[in-house]
């Protein structure tokens, strides 16, 4: 992990990149908001600009010379929760919508509270690249649940840890035949992140742990606000 550069917690990239988070998804809601005629060209616009994140980075980081098989393919959980957010883009799955919002949704948040950039920070196109990356993982879930009005199922938290859990197991095997470490299965990340405790592989039973709370905990807030949501609805109706 020669290339990985992490950022420090308050340190004047950490607040730029929170900035980042926070105008990213204000313009995505006043678009979606204030143009509902647009809002399946902005959703094609976003899905666009994923495709063509995802082919002109590999290039740039072999221009670079940093492209390698072990740390460059899309297969952390992040980079799963941006395919997963660019196929909503074109049509919507409930399930997939779930997963987003209960468990990527929460992965890209850690990733800007303790930011690791896997290709370094020594272009500012990787450190744009990294940032907006995730922020889109954020903002489209929240998108389509505050402006599309998109409700989560009961017990949605479950359907969506077993499918983080079969992107484990899958990814888990790539990393045994390619030598990798993606998701952190074999090596735990060099952040210093409260919620990884221990070395491999007991961390990773805390990742299990600390995941499924997140999950749920998201679970139990969405369901709430969207029984809010229906309520008010009915009240005006």
């Amino acid at each position: 992990m020669e290339h990985h550069a992490t950022v420090a917690f308050f340190s004047t990239r950490w607040f730029e990149g929170m900035l980042s988070l926070v105008v990213f998804i204000a313009v995505i809601f006043y678009i979606g908001k204030k143009y509902p005629q647009h809002r399946q060209t902005l959703k094609k616009a976003i899905g666009i600009a994923l495709i063509l994140r995802e082919l002109l980075l590999h290039p740039y980081l072999n221009h670079l010379g940093i492209w390698n098989i072990q740390e460059s393919l899309p297969l952390h959980m992040c980079a799963i929760s941006r395919f997963v957010t660019l196929v909503l883009m074109f049509g919507f799955n409930q399930l997939l919508y779930e997963f987003l919002i209960l468990l990527g949704m929460a992965g890209a948040f850690q990733s800007f509270l303790t930011p690791e950039m896997p290709h370094g920070d020594s272009s500012i196109l990787l450190i744009v690249e990294y940032y907006l990356g995730h922020a889109v993982i954020i903002a489209m879930p929240l998108y389509f649940f505050f402006i599309e009005k998109r409700d989560i199922r009961k017990n949605s938290w479950l359907n969506a840890f077993l499918l983080g859990n079969l992107f484990l197991i899958i990814v888990g095997t790539i990393n045994h035949f390619i030598g990798s470490n993606y998701i952190y299965l074999c090596q735990k990340p060099l952040v210093d992140n409260p919620l990884i405790i221990g070395e491999w592989p007991y961390y990773l039973i805390g990742i299990q742990v600390f995941g499924l709370i997140h999950i749920y905990l998201l679970y139990l807030l969405f369901r709430y606000l969207q029984k809010k949501r229906k309520k008010k609805t009915a009240a005006i109706a």
